[in-house]
């Protein structure tokens, strides 16, 4: 009995002491630096801007860039594109290992005045 409260005790310091150090809601929406998965995010933004609107050759303007950690990790990319369209890229990069490439999971664009 004494074994498995201090078993149960011993577990949720880890997972306390785990939640501190890394100041991450676990499986949650974290902003992220991550300069070269926002590069990539960005290069994958304007190759569906060039499939599916006359907006390609315009600039974009990077509002915030998060990532969540799954069996992979889930991009998320909110950006306006020429001041006009406010955009959300979102994609899939599977675990290294699998050397499959980051795979596009939703994108959508809305007029900079429908979101206010």
């Amino acid at each position: 009995m004494l074994l498995r409260l201090f078993i149960l005790i011993l577990g949720i310091g880890i997972v306390r002491f785990g939640d501190t150090c890394t100041k991450r809601k676990l499986g949650g929406w974290q902003s992220s630096n991550d300069d070269t998965l926002q590069t990539e995010m960005v290069t994958l933004a304007q190759q569906q801007l060039e499939a599916t609107s006359d907006l390609s050759s315009q600039p974009i303007r990077v509002l915030s860039f998060q990532t969540q950690v799954v069996a992979g990790t889930n991009l998320r990319l909110l950006f306006i594109v020429n001041e006009q369209q406010q955009c959300t890229l979102q994609a899939f990069k599977p675990l290294p290992y699998t050397q499959l490439p980051t795979q596009i999971t939703s994108f959508q664009c809305n007029n900079v005045t429908e979101q206010a």
